[in-house]
């Protein structure tokens, strides 16, 4: 009967960086599987850009409604707004 592999083998790595696209449908299944593993090691850091492009545009009233929300999670709230052209 083989061995069975061990959980940790205690090879260490310095450090790990990944960048992509999450589907929104996927968001917190990323959290869970995969951030929230790395939060009780410490050391991670998460940088998240986003825009927001829908057909038709945006009420000017949702990006301050965004640029409030953000402002409550403590979290740099300039954002970029872009006019809609008339």
């Amino acid at each position: 009967m083989p061995e069975p592999v061990p959980l940790f083998t205690g090879k260490r790595v310095a450090a790990i960086r990944w960048q992509g696209k999450v589907l929104p449908q996927k968001w917190t299944t990323f959290y869970t599987k995969v951030l929230s593993r790395l939060v009780s090691d410490g050391g991670l850091e998460l940088t998240v850009e986003f825009e927001a492009q829908p057909e038709g545009g945006l009420y000017a009233e949702r990006a301050e409604e965004i640029r409030q929300q953000l402002c409550e999670l403590g979290v740099p709230e300039e954002i970029e707004v872009e006019e809609a052209p008339e």
